[in-house]
């Protein structure tokens, strides 16, 4: 009975967070801070506390986006309260009709659930919600959820799927409505191919969608009012090496270059109040050898991946069977503690799954397909690694859980996001 009633009651809570984000103005906290900023072209006042913060459309006092660092690490070594299906019924909630239910990720500590608008079958670009239930509670610890608006587009194609990746060199593609453009393919590998003409849009859209959806939000400085205990900047139990040394490689794709490149500089940024995390962290570019990456799961505590994959394989740069590190080519006794995969199915997977047998503590990566449109990939692996190594710019240190879950939130659409973690990602490296 006692945890059907913490369902209702997280139910319940959906309508208060349209008005205040729960925990943060009733128990006797500091006085939320306003300010007014924009997000991905909307007008927004940004509200934070020592809880968390949010973000309310100014035109219609309605939440879009919502962080409670307190619900997200809330009884995490407990058991599951809440089902997964239980879980969604709370999102579902809170999204409302207008969204289709795309994606449940069970993780060991939370939902992540995605949502988006559909028109004729045809999802509306960057139109999501995206919820995160902690699975001990059965609260909302975060969620996006951005405003619907009239769409004049018409929903045609004449270019397949397969035209559009004879165009492009891509593995998949997406089809999206793109307000006030048309129907366009997103592909894997950024580029934007026009549904009916097969013309490459990505100059277009990119000037578009910058100037469209501009964010002014610093949510650096929105972490500022959030309150962290002395014990969280401490390290828990380690299970692997513990050296403070990263390292980042990618496979042999150009696209992946600025992304390992912006983690390699989150690590080497310097803390608020001291030395890098890293002062020199180890950038092996492209990798051609399953040996390699062996050595770098041996030798480094964090590391960074970003490629092409599947569930039982990440790429290389080799050539023939020597260009994917698949499953059975993971060496026993691996040491690092914390391997974020930016690649396709891979983190959330088979592949994911046997680095924890192997000894990497947590793994963090996608359980399906993800997107690098327009450097969105980048952004993400800035935003994260900030936050995991806790640098300046993020100004205090968060776990690879916690990370995972901010990064996701900031970067909108949900395009190059990461859904899956594996082990245990309650650490901080």
């Amino acid at each position: 009975m006692a945890k059907r009633l913490g369902i209702w009651v997280a139910i319940l809570v959906v309508s208060a967070i349209m008005a205040t984000i729960p925990g943060m103005a009733d128990d006797g906290g500091s006085a939320a801070v306003m300010v007014q900023e924009t997000y991905a072209g909307v007008a927004v006042k940004a509200i934070t506390n020592e809880h968390g913060y949010m973000l309310v459309d100014i035109r219609t006092n309605q939440t879009i986006l919502y962080f409670n660092r307190t619900a997200v690490n809330e009884n995490l070594h407990s058991k599951p309260a809440v089902t997964k299906d239980e879980a969604v019924k709370i999102a579902e909630k809170l999204c409302g009709k207008a969204y289709t239910l795309v994606r449940v990720t069970e993780n060991p500590y939370d939902y992540d659930i995605l949502f988006e608008r559909r028109i004729n079958g045809i999802p509306v670009f960057g139109e999501d919600c995206y919820v995160v239930v902690n699975r001990m509670t059965g609260k909302i610890a975060a969620f996006r959820k951005m405003p619907v608006e009239d769409v004049k587009v018409r929903p045609m194609v004449r270019i397949s799927k397969e035209r559009a990746l004879e165009i492009v060199e891509a593995e998949d593609a997406k089809l999206y409505i793109v307000p006030k453009i048309g129907v366009v393919w997103i592909t894997t590998s950024g580029t934007i191919v026009d549904a009916m003409s097969g013309k490459i849009l990505n100059e277009r859209i990119g000037w578009l969608l910058g100037e469209r959806y501009r964010t002014t939000v610093d949510f650096g400085k929105l972490g500022r009012n959030i309150k962290v205990k002395k014990e969280n900047s401490g390290k828990m139990i380690t299970k692997g090496i513990d050296d403070n040394e990263g390292a980042v490689f990618r496979d042999d794709d150009n696209v992946c270059k600025d992304d390992i490149n912006a983690a390699e500089e989150s690590m080497e940024t310097p803390r608020w109040n001291g030395s890098p995390w890293d002062e020199d962290a180890d950038n092996f570019d492209v990798v051609n050898s399953d040996n390699k990456v062996n050595d770098i799961l041996k030798d480094f505590e964090a590391v960074y991946y970003s490629g092409h994959g599947s569930k039982y394989c990440i790429g290389l740069g080799g050539t023939g069977d020597n260009s994917n590190f698949c499953t059975p080519d993971i060496a026993n006794s691996r040491q690092t503690r914390l391997f974020v995969i930016s690649a396709c199915y891979a983190g959330g997977n088979t592949f994911g799954e046997r680095l924890i047998e192997k000894g990497v503590e947590c793994v963090i990566g996608a359980s399906g397909k993800i997107y690098d449109l327009l450097d969105y990939c980048q952004g993400w692996a800035t935003q994260f690694w900030d936050r995991a190594t806790g640098n300046e710019i993020a100004m205090w240190q968060r776990t690879a859980h916690e990370a995972r879950i901010e990064a996701n939130e900031i970067m909108w659409p949900e395009l190059c996001n990461l859904d899956a973690e594996k082990g245990n990602c309650n650490i901080y490296i």
